[in-house]
């Protein structure tokens, strides 16, 4: 039994592992946006009342952790309160206007959501899945030759 040929099965199946767990991650963002998230247009909620430096502070801290403070309006009329950060000056400005950005969201938990701006921008998790097939069958076979060695 040689060394390397240890080695080189323990890769195989490492980089077997990594790729399952890329598309793993890849795959739950997907799905959830695809089939479970809602149109939605978003604009910036009331912005509150700071008449002291200590709430200023507060609320700068409270920014910087969960976002600023939006609506969701949905189609059907219903809006959504929650918390979000808005990346880029276009989608900032677009924000504060009267037609709003237009997204899609999902509701994490009572006050934050998970935003994206259209569906293409989300990675596609197909090619770890087209890599990890072929990691496994290459791995399997690695430790079928590994385990004939050991046993010759």
């Amino acid at each position: 039994m040689r060394p390397s040929r240890l080695g080189f099965t323990i890769t195989l199946w490492l980089m077997t592992l990594a790729t399952f767990f890329l598309f793993a991650s890849k795959i739950t963002p997907w799905i959830q946006f695809h089939y479970f998230s809602e149109p939605a247009v978003l604009h910036y909620g009331p912005e509150p009342d700071l008449d002291s430096f200590e709430k200023a502070q507060k609320y700068k801290i409270q920014m910087e952790k969960k976002g600023s403070s939006v609506v969701l309006k949905m189609n059907s009329g219903n809006s959504v309160t929650a918390f979000a950060h808005v990346a880029g000056d276009k989608a900032h400005h677009k924000a504060q206007t009267r037609e709003g950005l237009p997204v899609y969201f999902i509701k994490k938990g009572v006050d934050t959501v998970s935003i994206i701006g259209s569906l293409d921008e989300l990675e596609s998790p197909w090619p770890p899945f087209i890599l990890f097939i072929p990691f496994l069958v290459v791995s399997i076979l690695a430790t079928k030759l590994f385990r004939r060695e050991i046993n010759d």
